[in-house]
């Protein structure tokens, strides 16, 4: 039976970004060691370096496992897949064209709204800059992702995913009974009209007024950020 060999790539644990794609017959552990110890060129070589001084390693993945005898093949076929998605990688000889990413200083401490948006929209940005795709389809795609964005950043509010835990849990317990106790236990020894004017008035009001300031201004930030993201591309180019 012919040993499995992998296709790999190498990512900076520090937002992500996939830098180098390659194979081999070793495990992934035996061949970043390899990489560490003897990387493959000059881009390579600044890059670790980079990540050593700040105490970090590339993160090695593997993206496919193959036969060796289909290994060359499918090498090819993954790096292809990984520059058209706008990837901007070491690998020789495109190496050269990227080395000004290395001026730009991404360390721990960077602002995590920025890295996150860079993520979302760079690989988008890097392929229409580069013409691989056309301005609508990036225009679609930016539309769709800033929706969708918009939506995981409400979510990571704390006070939104209480309130709809909260809401799904009344729900259910309303639905298999407890109405009947509410309505005969609690609801005739509590002022109802007092606790739904308080919670229009203090809760209800204020609660939407929040969410429409969040619909009206969290949208044009992330797509003003697409743009951001596009001059930072088109400054290294």
């Amino acid at each position: 039976m012919a040993a499995k060999c992998f296709v790999y790539r190498l990512s900076d644990p520090r937002d992500g970004t996939v830098r180098y794609v390659d194979q081999t017959t070793k495990s992934l552990q035996e061949r970043l060691v390899g990489h560490l110890a003897s990387p493959t060129n000059p881009a390579m070589r600044a890059w670790i370096s980079l990540l050593g001084k700040q105490g970090v390693i590339p993160a090695i993945t593997a993206v496919a496992t193959v036969d060796e005898a289909q290994l060359d093949v499918e090498e090819k076929r993954r790096i292809e897949e990984h520059i058209r998605k706008g990837h901007r990688l070491f690998n020789a000889p495109r190496y050269y064209q990227h080395l000004r990413d290395l001026s730009v200083v991404r360390t721990g401490g960077e602002d995590r709204f920025g890295a996150f948006m860079r993520r979302q929209f760079e690989p988008i940005a890097t392929a229409h800059l580069a013409g691989r795709m056309s301005w609508r389809s990036a225009a679609w795609r930016v539309a769709v992702k800033s929706a969708l964005i918009t939506l995981y950043l409400l979510w990571s509010l704390r006070v939104v995913r209480f309130l709809a835990v909260s809401s799904v849990a009344g729900w259910y317990l309303w639905d298999i009974g407890f109405d009947n106790l509410m309505r005969d236990v609690v609801l005739p020894h509590v002022p109802a009209a007092e606790l739904v004017a308080l919670w229009h008035h203090y809760f209800a009001d204020p609660l939407l007024s929040v969410a429409l300031h969040f619909g009206v201004t969290i949208p044009p930030l992330v797509v003003l950020s697409y743009f951001g993201v596009r001059n930072d591309v088109l400054t290294r180019q």
